[in-house]
Parts: structure tokens; sequence; C-alpha cells
């Protein structure tokens, strides 16, 4: 986790996953019908922090209704595919103060 952001700045956290479990979170991302299938991949806590970040409300005044940008799975290794994966989430300010 990072140092919190400054006073009303978005929020990055990271999620060290096994493999296994960032491939499954990585395909149901990629899935996603609706906006309502990310609240149910993520808890409810999450969702709401992701849809009160500023880098959100930015998308969604520019009509950009997906919320997949806020929420990424990466490996950790372009050689090993069994290797770790990172799961990044952009919060808002508050939601930083309370984790």
């Amino acid at each position: 986790m990072y140092l919190r952001a400054k006073i009303d700045r978005d929020f990055k956290l990271e999620i060290l996953v096994g493999s296994i479990s960032g491939k499954v979170i990585s395909q149901s991302l990629a899935e996603l019908e609706s906006v309502e299938d990310l609240r149910s991949l993520l808890s409810e806590r999450l969702f709401d922090s992701i849809k009160s970040s500023n880098y959100r409300k930015e998308k969604e005044e520019r009509e950009i209704l997906a919320c997949t940008s806020t929420v990424r799975v990466f490996s950790l290794s372009s050689v090993d595919s069994n290797s770790d994966c990172m799961l990044e989430v952009m919060l808002d300010y508050n939601t930083s103060l309370r984790i």
C-alpha cells in the first residue's frame, strides 16, 4: 500500500494475489457487461469507493461509463505464467484514511 494521497486526491490500493485468483479476476473483468457486474465482483465497500474517486468522476463526466480502468490486474512476471498477480484499485481519499 502506498502512503496516503494528498487531501482530495485518489489513492491506489495494490493487492498481491496468487496466479489463479489473478486469472479469475482478470477474466471476470474482461467479461463485465455492466457496472453492476463490477459491484458483484468487488465488495460493496470497494465498489462505492471506486465510484467516489476523482478518476471515476472524470470518466463519468466524459461519459465513459465502464469502471474497468479503475481496476486492473496484471502478472508480476512476463515470463512465468504461474507468477503472482497485482490487483490495482483506484479509491477515493476518504477510503484511504480508513485503510
